[in-house]
Parts: C-alpha cells; sequence; structure tokens
C-alpha cells in the first residue's frame, strides 16, 4: 500500500512531538528533583488549566465555559505564595524556550530531508528566490550583487534580554536534541536543563556598555563568523546551478553585518570616545584572533609536496619570500607561503589590537597594511591550486577564510554612531571652520537657504533629483556665495 502525503506528514510531525515530550519530561524531572514533587505538581495543574482556557477561548458556544475555566486559572494562580510564583514563572518560560529550541530542530530537520529528496524549491530558500527572478541573463544577475548592499545591523537590545550563560545552555541543547536518540545523549540533554534551571535569568546589576560589548562579540563568534561564509556558499551553489554555470562564481561582499554597540551616544550617556575606541579595539582582537586560528590550522591541511608534482612558480617565489627556514618543509610550498601569512597576522595583531600570536610565528613578517593584502596572498593560493588541478582543496577552509576576510576585513564590522543631530551640526560646523570653507554653517541664515534648498529639489522630478549628499553640498555653495 501506497503511503499517503497526510502519513508522511504525521510520520514527519511525530519526531517533534517526540522532542517536545522528552524535553518537557526532562524539564518536570529536574523541577521535581530541585523544588520537590507538589511545586511540579501545582506547575502541571496550572499548565492543564491554562491549555483548556485557550481551548475553549475561540468558540463563541463555549463562552460561558471559558469564563469559568479563566476564573479557575486565576484562582490558580492568585492562591500562589511568592515564592512558587517565582517557580511557576520559571518553569513556564523555561518550558516555552525548550519547546523553540525542539521545532527550530525540526524545521532544520525538515529542510535537509527536502533538500535530500529533491523536493521542490521551498520559500525562502536561495533557490526558489532566483527561480523566482525568471530567465534573469547571468550577466545581469551577477551585476546585481555588484551593486547590492545588505548590512543587518546588531544592537545592544538582544544582548540585554538574555544571559549568554542561558544561551550557552540552549546552544548546547539544541545540538544535542539534533543527535540520534541514545541514552547518552538523554543524559546529556538533562544535564543542559538542570544546568538551566540553576542558572539565574536575570542579573541583579545592571550591564555597563564594556559588558554590552562583549556580549554582542559573542553573536559574532557563535553566529556571523562561521555563519555568513556558508551563506556565501550556498547562495553561490545555487547560483552556479541556477545558471548552469561550471563552477560557483565568487560574489563581491554585498552581505556584511553592522552594530552600534559601543557607537550609541544618542542612546546612552555613558557611550562616549573611549567605547568607540574599546568596541573597535575588541572587535580586531577578535577577528584576527580567529584569522591566526584559521591560518595555523589551513598550514596543516596544505602540506603538498613539490616532490609529487609541479607547484605554480608564483607560489615558490612567495614560499621564498615566507621567512619559513625549516628543512621539514623545504619541499612543502604551499605551507610554508601560509607560514608567511601567518607571520604577517601575527605582526598586524599586535599592531592593532596588541595582540600576541599563540603559537608563535616561525619568523618575524612585517604587518600587513590592509585586509586587501591578505585577500590578495589567500587568493594566489587558490589560483595556484585551481592550476595545479587540486582547485577542491581551494574549497573549504581556504575559501571560507577568503570570504570572512572579504566581509570581516580587519576590524569585523563598521560601528554605527547614533548622535543628536545638534552635536552632528556642531562637529561639521568646525570642520567646515577650520577647513576655511564656511565660517558660519549653523547661521540661521545658511540654514534657512539650505532649508528652501531642499523643498526645491523635493519638488523637482525624480529623474532629476540630485543624490542627497549633492543636494547638502548644494545649498551648502549657495549659502556661501551669498
Amino acid at each position: 500500500m501506497e503511503t499517503t502525503e497526510r502519513e508522511l506528514g504525521e510520520e514527519k510531525e511525530q519526531l517533534l512531538r517526540e522532542d517536545r515530550r522528552l524535553l518537557g519530561r526532562l524539564l518536570g524531572e529536574v523541577i521535581s528533583e530541585q523544588v520537590g514533587a507538589a511545586t511540579l505538581e501545582r506547575i502541571e495543574t496550572i499548565r492543564q488549566t491554562a491549555v483548556r482556557f485557550r481551548r475553549t477561548l475561540p468558540d463563541p458556544a463555549l463562552a460561558g465555559e471559558a469564563a469559568a475555566v479563566k476564573a479557575e486559572l486565576e484562582s490558580q494562580l492568585d492562591a500562589l505564595p511568592i515564592g512558587e510564583t517565582l517557580h511557576v514563572v520559571r518553569a513556564f518560560s523555561y518550558f516555552s524556550h525548550l519547546l523553540n529550541i525542539a521545532e527550530d530542530a525540526h524545521q532544520n530537520r525538515r529542510r535537509r530531508a527536502h533538500a535530500q529528496g529533491g523536493s521542490p524549491r521551498r520559500p525562502g530558500s536561495f533557490a526558489y528566490a532566483l527561480e523566482r527572478a525568471g530567465k534573469v541573463a547571468a550577466a545581469s544577475l551577477l551585476a546585481w550583487f555588484a551593486r547590492a548592499r545588505v548590512s543587518p545591523v546588531l544592537t545592544a537590545h538582544p544582548t540585554e534580554v538574555q544571559r549568554q550563560s542561558i544561551l550557552e545552555c540552549e546552544r548546547a541543547i539544541a545540538r544535542l536534541i539534533a543527535l540520534p536518540a541514545s541514552p547518552g545523549r538523554d543524559r546529556a540533554l538533562r544535564a543542559e536543563v538542570l544546568r538551566v534551571w540553576l542558572t539565574a535569568m536575570l542579573r541583579l546589576s545592571k550591564l555597563t556598555v564594556a559588558d554590552e560589548i562583549t556580549n554582542a562579540l559573542a553573536y559574532f563568534r557563535l553566529t556571523f563568523i562561521p555563519g555568513i561564509p556558508r551563506l556565501y556558499a550556498d547562495l553561490e551553489e545555487a547560483l552556479r546551478a541556477r545558471l548552469a554555470l561550471p563552477r560557483a562564481p565568487w560574489l563581491p561582499p554585498f552581505l556584511t553585518v553592522g552594530t552600534w554597540v559601543g557607537g550609541d551616544r544618542d542612546g546612552n550617556p555613558n557611550v562616549g570616545p573611549e567605547t568607540l575606541e574599546l568596541a573597535a579595539s575588541e572587535q580586531a582582537r577578535l577577528i584576527l584572533a580567529h584569522y591566526l586560528e584559521e591560518a595555523n590550522l589551513l598550514g596543516r591541511e596544505l602540506g603538498l609536496s613539490a616532490r609529487l608534482k609541479p607547484v605554480p612558480r608564483e607560489v615558490l617565489e612567495q614560499a621564498e619570500r615566507s621567512g619559513d627556514e625549516s628543512e621539514h618543509r623545504r619541499d612543502e610550498p604551499y605551507r610554508r607561503v601560509v607560514s608567511g601569512i601567518y607571520g604577517r597576522l601575527a605582526a598586524t595583531a599586535k599592531a592593532l589590537a596588541g595582540l600576541q600570536a599563540v603559537p608563535a610565528p616561525v619568523a618575524e613578517r612585517p604587518p600587513y597594511e590592509t585586509a586587501a593584502e591578505l585577500a590578495a596572498d589567500l587568493d594566489l593560493i587558490a589560483r595556484a591550486l585551481e592550476e595545479q588541478g587540486a582547485g577542491l582543496l581551494a574549497e573549504g577552509r581556504l575559501r571560507a577564510l577568503r570570504r570572512k576576510v572579504s566581509v570581516f576585513g580587519f576590524h569585523l564590522a563598521p560601528v554605527d554612531l547614533r548622535q543628536s543631530s545638534d552635536e552632528h551640526a556642531a562637529a561639521v560646523s568646525e570642520l567646515l571652520a577650520r577647513a576655511g570653507v564656511e565660517p558660519a554653517y549653523e547661521s540661521p541664515r545658511c540654514a534657512r537657504r539650505a532649508s528652501r534648498t531642499r523643498r526645491r529639489s523635493s519638488a523637482s522630478s525624480a529623474s532629476s533629483r540630485p543624490r542627497p549628499g549633492r543636494r547638502s553640498a548644494w545649498a551648502r555653495r549657495r549659502c556661501r556665495s551669498t
């Protein structure tokens, strides 16, 4: 008998139900163990009453029953002493978190199943979006990415809501729930649920700006740095398949990540030049430390011997300039090139962020002046591997590192400066006055003329409207001329 689509859907949902039951059971066991079976029973009674209220509420025919259940629920909650109330709130909060983790894991499972089964493209996927683009010429589609700019900006607010210790527990639970069921996995899950329950949800003290910077960097370390190269790789592979290209294209860095943590002077009186300097230096330390680690690992991967197959001349020349004279690596030019890159990265990290490389480089090298110089060295390795017929080795870690350099540079993320417009106007006025361009930028007459100019410009046709930056400059020139 053929399996119906409905049966397949029920089978898929069964896995989600099993995950929900497992996490709910583990949380219940932890609560019973830590605060007592009576408290767990009270929490469960409240939960069942809340479920009955939710089920009766939407049906007008059950309005009377809904009102009675609501009164019952209110009575149960009102009877709670303050200590019990805290346990109930924490139990429901963590139960909600665990359900969200189970649903996320299920969605990831479904996406993998769709990809492996060759199912139709799903909305939200790159392949689906490219299909919706229609029969756009390859050159036009690729040129669009050269013009595009997408830059989500991280604020401090998400880092204020949840503690990093709680997030770490939840990430561990997400990794474990995705593994095949086993007694060892379930025991590890219980340990993480226990750790969550025994960790306070809220801090007793307010975060400082330095704390916010540290928490924001955790999002980069755990999410953006590893995730963005994978995002680019998925899109480039989708473009290769959609456009029938011989290989995946290398897209320009149209997608970057910004932050205003450490630069929000308008929203936080404690933010000043010193916090901006701290944010910039800590960001540089994080990304440079990551590059050093990746370069160290890359060198281990590229121990290709020149005795087994000829190596492109530019690699041999770069290896001679690397400063790596170890006899053990004389026939491994790629590794020597990476050794030289590591040496220059170590010098860069020390110069820009005061970061000492571990392990120490084999030879002192000058620092990179720009991230583009590092990118050029990595591109050289990728080209040479392609030329040598080992292009597959240019994928993986090397391609991901090249992408990270193109997106994050040596600064990790641009910091948005949010400031009162009065402060901006005062700064611009001082700059223009000292440069001898405009001695009275903030004078009322100049401001009125600039305002009238903007109104005239906004009334003109869209085709002839100047860009905002040019319009402001034109207004200032008109003001200076009078």
